[in-house]
């Protein structure tokens, strides 16, 4: 009885997981839903305005700097590495793999770095690479106004930044991604000869600070902003995929327990009939 009691016992907990897991479950694919289209549909927009920023920034920080003397267009480019994670977790592996995409680059470059969520704190702590490391805290299915305003906040300080998070691909396919906000490429080419000799350039209206503000500000925030939903978006797929994974197990292990039960109650009635039969061969003698 009291190896029947404990079978009955282990079948209500794993019960009570799968309730759990299903509403987790649930909850992920309304999330998912709600933005899914939505992201997809923007995605080339926001990719575009991506271009857009490495392209013309560089450009608007010459040109605003060309009544300077040459040594300024000499200085060193400042770069970041900026890692989008998540603040909880059942999440699959997806953080862990684009942590360490992340951890790949910041160790070959002399970079900034910055991690956004919990989980990244801790992988890039437990890594112990001797970096400074910025964090910044962020929810993960709603992050705050003041949240999204301190990480671009963050980028805006830096002349090429370097973002790493996960991307959705499908519903059973997320990867780590690499996303370049800002880029030196075209500016170190062009500051290394004099720039009005140069095949093309930009001509800037009303002015080039106006314009500087409008891309620093307003299209960096909405790409950074793109980025992380789209970060989002791959966590809780790769949440699905893996929940869809535990509720495989456990219907298995369900399914064993089941089989444990069928086993005991065979082997009581078994007992019972042994008993019984015992009865009348004792009443027969």
């Amino acid at each position: 009885m009291k190896l029947n009691s404990l079978i009955y016992q282990e079948q209500q907990e794993v019960g009570d997981v799968k309730a759990m897991v299903e509403v987790y479950q649930e909850i992920s694919a309304m999330r998912m839903q709600s933005v899914k289209q939505a992201i997809l549909n923007a995605r080339q927009y926001y990719e575009s305005l991506a271009l857009l920023v490495r392209e013309v920034r560089p450009w608007l920080r010459m040109s605003s700097n060309t009544t300077k003397s040459v040594s300024n267009t000499n200085k060193t480019i400042s770069k970041t590495a900026l890692f989008f994670s998540a603040n909880t977790g059942l999440y699959g592996d997806i953080i862990e793999r684009t942590g360490r995409e992340f951890l790949a680059y910041i160790r070959g470059e002399q970079s900034d770095a910055a991690v956004v969520g919990q989980a990244g704190k801790r992988i890039i702590e437990s890594a112990r690479t001797g970096r400074s490391i910025t964090y910044f805290p962020c929810d993960d299915a709603h992050p705050t106004k003041d949240q999204i305003v301190a990480i671009v906040g963050y980028a805006q300080t830096f002349d090429h930044v370097e973002v790493f998070h996960g991307r959705f691909l499908n519903l059973v396919s997320q990867v780590p991604f690499r996303s370049s906000l800002t880029g030196e490429n075209v500016v170190s080419h062009a500051l290394g000869t004099d720039w009005k000799k140069t095949s093309f350039f930009y001509l800037f209206e009303p002015t080039t600070a106006e314009i500087t503000t409008v891309i620093e500000g307003e299209v960096l925030a909405s790409v950074i902003e793109q980025i992380l939903h789209e970060s989002n978006f791959s966590k809780f797929a790769s949440r699905m995929i893996h929940l869809d994974r535990a509720l495989e197990h456990i219907d298995e292990r369900l399914d064993m327990i089941g089989r444990q039960q069928r086993r005991m109650s065979r082997r009581m009635e078994n007992k019972k009939q042994l008993a019984r039969l015992s009865g009348r061969l004792i009443w027969q003698t």
